[in-house]
């Protein structure tokens, strides 16, 4: 009797000490976030890095832009919306330098010196291609509004409402905002707070 006591004793501790040790399990368990994308010169891409090329899907309905820019939003999407006829899309940082976009491009991000939260702005954008999926591409738009939108404008408006510190001069608000304001203001701009980290232009 004493000796079946034991080994139920025994079964019990060892029942309780594998559930214990499952349960620990399941609450540390992290799932593997993808490798972190690094651009061809090895610098490892960040959220809130800005992207922009020569390249441009627009042939007919954004005379006056040229080029075209997107937002990284973690360390291995950018979020951008492509032309006429497309809407808002997150797509793999691999897509992007797999691409014709990869021949000629720059990647811009804030400096120390910047007061906002480029993590921030990223943030917004991710929740921007979810709350506006349907957006479209439209240039007249104004700067102000979200159903209708371009490349740079999301851009913009990504640092702009998510972080409340834009990051090209202010004059542009109200106009039209190129892809190409950013590389300029990251080669020294008056309200500069960007630097190049990658080109190939």
């Amino acid at each position: 009797m004493e000796l079946n006591n034991r080994m139920n004793t025994k079964k019990i501790f060892t029942c309780l000490f594998f559930s214990l040790f499952g349960l620990l399990l399941m609450f540390s368990y992290k799932p593997l976030e993808a490798h972190a994308y690094n651009y061809p010169n090895k610098t490892a891409a960040k959220a809130g890095d800005i992207l922009v090329t020569k390249e441009t899907n627009c042939k007919t309905d954004c005379k006056g832009l040229s080029g075209h820019a997107a937002i990284v939003v973690d360390s291995t999407y950018y979020v951008h919306i492509s032309g006429p006829g497309a809407h808002p899309t997150k797509e793999k940082l691999s897509t992007w330098f797999d691409s014709r976009y990869g021949k000629s491009t720059k990647v811009v991000r804030p400096t120390s010196q910047y007061k906002g939260s480029p993590a921030d702005a990223a943030k917004w954008a991710k929740n921007y291609v979810k709350e506006y999926k349907d957006a479209v591409y439209d240039i007249t738009s104004g700067n102000h509004t979200f159903d209708r939108t371009y490349c740079s404008k999301l851009v913009w408006q990504a640092y702009n409402f998510g972080t409340a510190y834009p990051i090209i001069a202010p004059k542009h608000v109200g106009g039209l905002i190129h892809p190409y304001d950013f590389t300029t203001a990251a080669s020294g701009g008056r309200y500069a707070d960007l630097e190049t980290v990658y080109t190939n232009w």
